[in-house]
């Protein structure tokens, strides 16, 4: 039997940095949008290369989930699958994955698939690979997939995400009447921390 984490490409784990006897662990990638060029979120995506897309084009960037057949063929490649994905607030990512699971079991009704919305993105998301990772090598071929899955909703309620934006560019180029970018932008030189509380709401501070 084998255990299978997934997770799309928002969170800072690449596949070379992860490293199990027992455990497989796949990125499936977000695409991002940058004018008339897209980058694919893999391990080959150059960031440099993206950010100076960036910086040059006048338009606002957009990224793509990955498609629910981006999930499944992830999903098809282990017996029991843990998902972890972008918060459903911010991306679509959770909900192709929930029509990956549907589509995987319709045809595989013998594998065992949980998603969870991470609530998160990027490092948090990291945290709940390597519980995850560590719960699985834990248990072993006869481990509780279900007991395994609670304890890893329970922690993912404990998280929560703080973050930090160099500037605001692509926020202005996408909403240039959100007043709030005016309000909370800092002198040069000062980043911007913003957090998630525990019951969802969202504090900024320079």
């Amino acid at each position: 039997m084998t255990w299978n984490i997934v997770s799309d490409s928002s969170c800072d784990l690449r596949t070379a940095s992860f490293h199990s006897s027992c455990v497989r662990f796949e990125t499936v990638p977000l695409r991002i949008q940058v004018g008339g060029r897209e980058f694919v979120d893999d391990d080959a995506l150059s960031v440099p290369a993206l950010l100076s897309a960036m910086a040059v084009e006048k338009a606002a960037s957009s990224s793509a989930c990955p498609s629910p057949a981006d999930f499944a063929g992830a999903f098809e490649r282990g017996d029991r699958t843990v998902c972890f994905t972008l918060s459903s607030q911010l991306s679509g990512t959770y909900h192709a994955a929930c029509i990956a699971r549907e589509m995987v079991l319709e045809e595989h009704p013998e594998k065992q698939i949980c998603v969870i919305d991470s609530r998160a993105a990027a490092g948090t998301m990291v945290l709940l690979i390597r519980r995850a990772q560590a719960l699985m090598e834990a248990a072993g071929d006869d481990g509780d997939f279900d007991a395994l899955c609670q304890q890893l909703h329970r922690y993912q309620a404990t998280l929560r995400t703080c973050f930090t934006l160099e500037n605001f560019d692509n926020l202005h180029q996408k909403w240039p009447d959100a007043a709030h970018c005016g309000h909370v932008a800092p002198l040069p030189g000062h980043p911007h921390h913003c957090g998630r509380h525990s019951r969802g709401h969202h504090s900024c501070g320079g």
